[in-house]
């Protein structure tokens, strides 16, 4: 053997054993750890599930799903033998981390990059979104601001709401109000329809069963508490919705389905912690970083109140007794 050949043979033992020391040498063939996996979690009062999707692996006959305390633990749940790039299972109350692994004839691939979700008790948040307290109203001061007393508020079952959109709100933010009112009908089962429009009138003031929205350079001036603008309510009977007037100054765009929608057809309160909610969720309500629409959690909570028949004006005690709450 020649001095160049010996040469290339002993930098490429030293490089595969540098290589085998650090953990980058996998054995021969076995597949590459999934990328591109992603969880979203479906929130039940029967308990929660996961829906789990990944990049398909070339090379790959099946797949494994391990959800975990801590990375690299299966102690909540696993999958194996999963012949497609999906997979959905029961999620505990709490936080997992979740990692897709690949598997083929010469063995298991390495598992994916950790991630993180967090499984709430559904009960939980009905309590925030529909009484104001609870857990989820624990976390900062103001969290549940609520004033409807403890009690369910919101229009009648079987009200048809007329939203009025000013144009004072601009194409963005219109735009995400209407994405948030496409959502109603099936987060309230029907029980309340709405249908909008846009009007130039710069402050549309609503009648009975309307909701309005505005941007407007004093909000105090027109009855609202606080400089950043509210959501003003009428009652049929307190806490029965007659109407509300979303009223708002130079705010984020998620401020107006925030009040148009959630805090005005809905009723909903704030809520604070590890989700994503159209009333609040990390960073705090008041932060200006809102989810831009009614997540999976509001849309889970609102349907559960509303499949149980129970009607605006109702308590804690008539919540418990219908499973809603603890």
């Amino acid at each position: 053997m020649s001095k160049t050949s010996r040469r290339l043979s002993t930098l490429l033992l030293l490089a595969v054993s540098v290589a085998a020391c650090d953990g980058a040498i996998e054995p021969e063939g076995v597949p590459a750890a999934p990328r591109g996996v992603s969880a979203e979690i479906l929130p039940s009062l029967a308990g929660n599930r996961v829906t789990i999707a990944w990049e398909a692996v070339p090379g790959a006959t099946s797949y494994r799903v391990d959800v975990g305390s801590a990375p690299g633990l299966s102690d909540l749940g696993s999958l194996g033998d999963v012949a497609e790039p999906t997979a959905e299972m029961d999620l505990v109350v709490g936080e997992a981390f979740i990692q897709v692994g690949a598997d083929n004839e010469f063995g298991s691939g390495p598992a994916s990059a950790p991630v993180v979700v967090h499984s709430l008790d559904l009960r939980d948040v009905v309590q925030a979104l529909y009484l104001g307290s609870g857990p989820l109203c624990e976390m900062a001061d103001g969290a549940c601001v609520t004033f409807s007393g403890g009690r369910f508020k919101g229009f009648p079952l079987g009200t048809h709401v007329t939203v009025r959109i000013s144009t004072t709100l601009g194409d963005e933010a219109i735009a995400a109000v209407v994405e948030s009112l496409e959502q109603v009908e099936d987060a309230t089962l029907g029980q309340v329809t709405v249908e909008w429009s846009v009007t130039e009138d710069p402050d549309p003031i609503p009648g009975l069963d309307e909701v309005t929205g505005t941007r407007h350079p004093d909000p105090q001036s027109v009855g609202c508490p606080f400089e950043r603008g509210c959501t003003i309510h009428q009652f049929r009977t307190f806490p029965v919705l007659a109407s509300s007037r979303a009223v708002q100054k130079i705010s984020s765009i998620q401020a107006f389905p925030h009040d148009i929608v959630g805090h005005g057809i809905l009723g909903m309160n704030h809520i604070e912690g590890p989700i994503a909610s159209l009333m609040g969720g990390p960073p705090p309500v008041f932060a200006g970083a809102l989810f831009p629409r009614l997540s999976p959690y509001d849309a889970a909570a609102a349907r559960a109140v509303y499949a149980s028949g129970v009607e605006p004006g109702a308590g804690r005690a008539t919540f418990q007794s219908l499973g809603l709450v603890k």
